[in-house]
């Protein structure tokens, strides 16, 4: 029972990593555009 339990935090945990390593690359990939953006005008 433990070791299922913590074999399906394992799961979640590195679940919320991908998608927060995805959500910071799109974050990142965002505020540079935008950035470009305002210095191109």
């Amino acid at each position: 029972m433990i070791v299922a339990f913590g074999s399906l935090r394992l799961k979640i945990l590195m679940y919320l990593d991908k998608n927060l390593k995805l959500y910071l690359s799109v974050k990142s990939a965002l505020l540079s555009a935008i950035s470009y953006h305002c210095l191109k005008i």
